[in-house]
């Protein structure tokens, strides 16, 4: 297995996108479907969920456990968001 593209690819800050908050939305809503059982609640976070600031083109969600994951086995389900075009570099450096 490679690495994913995230470990080796120059770090890119993008503007703000506006499409953002309702694609993070729309996977909120997709995961806490997934995880209703186990979670409480499942949030957007990071740079990305911060209206009208620049950010990495990384959706990023957390949930919010409910449940006592010791005996549990490895999950069976990925999510997987749509392919997002590239940014080009806005800030320097």
């Amino acid at each position: 297995m490679s690495d994913p593209p995230w470990a080796y690819e120059k770090l890119r800050i993008c503007p703000p996108d506006p499409g953002w908050a309702a694609e993070a939305a729309a996977l909120r809503d997709q995961l806490a479907a997934l995880l209703r059982r186990l979670v409480d609640g499942v949030e957007h976070i990071g740079s990305t969920a911060v209206a009208g600031l620049p950010a990495k083109p990384i959706l990023n969600l957390a949930a919010a456990c409910c449940y006592d994951f010791s005996g549990c086995s490895p999950p069976t389900v990925t999510l997987r968001a749509p392919e997002r075009p590239r940014c080009r570099p806005c800030l320097p450096g």
